[in-house]
């Protein structure tokens, strides 16, 4: 008895079939923002999770750099 392996989940650069798998959790949200706090830096926040659920959030402070 010859195994065969179902290969129909690969993606289909074509159709861009998806595995069934990967259906579920697809609503996603990312966002980002600079801003600048109350000393005048610029802040980066990243934040990113599902839908309807509680999300991350990362923040990132930075002096202000004058460019060359």
């Amino acid at each position: 008895m010859s195994a065969t392996l179902d290969h129909t989940w690969q993606q289909n650069p074509v159709s861009g079939a998806r595995p069934p798998w990967s259906r579920a959790n697809i609503a996603r949200f990312y966002v980002l923002a600079i801003e600048a706090n109350l000393s005048g830096d610029a802040t980066l926040i990243r934040e990113w999770g599902r839908i309807g659920a509680a999300g991350q959030r990362n923040i990132e402070s930075r002096e202000n750099v004058e460019p060359p």
